[in-house]
């Protein structure tokens, strides 16, 4: 009897799709309110606990890093993130997209950024996250950039589908 069951994603699969599902709520959060003041000040009092706590870590483990950097970027501490950023020893994709993400949801994430991302998804020539990752520059308004577009265009060939390619290269006004 086969199974119903989808097959087993890889470590890295895994945490790509985290990544994307944070991104895409990334986009909707950009587009809600922004927090009250008070829920703000509450978070910053709760990330100077949470610092007191990292601080007297003996091991810390990236998913520390990645939280306290988090935290950081949410109420727009982002000398502390750099900091934070710049000391870490084990940078991961979820390091990376703590980073970016804070940016982005501070309304501080430009054109470059969004091209700086989007090539180091296409080695794992996944169309769908391809596709997914596509819409935060669009829901940005980046995607009409020519940097952009020249940024997609690599990410779709990489992915195998030179149809979806096509698109963003036709918008570059200058070849």
């Amino acid at each position: 009897m086969a199974s119903d069951a989808a097959p087993s994603q890889s470590p890295m699969e895994e945490e790509q799709r985290r990544v994307l599902e944070k991104l895409e709520r990334d986009v909707q959060r950009k587009k809600e309110p922004s927090t009250s003041s008070a829920q703000n000040r509450n978070y910053q009092l709760f990330l100077v606990d949470a610092h007191g706590f990292f601080d007297a870590m003996t091991v810390r483990l990236p998913s520390s890093w990645n939280a306290l950097i988090a935290g950081h970027t949410r109420v727009g501490a982002f000398a502390a993130a750099e900091n934070l950023f710049a000391e870490m020893p084990d940078k991961t994709i979820i390091s990376w997209t703590a980073t970016i993400s804070g940016y982005c949801q501070n309304g501080l994430a430009d054109r470059v950024t969004v091209v700086s991302v989007l090539p180091a998804w296409a080695p794992s020539a996944a169309l769908e996250q391809g596709e997914r990752i596509h819409r935060y520059p669009s829901a940005m308004g980046f995607d009409r950039h020519p940097t952009v577009q020249i940024a997609l265009v690599g990410m779709y060939a990489k992915c195998g589908n030179l149809a979806k390619a096509r698109h963003p290269f036709d918008r570059i006004p200058e070849k």
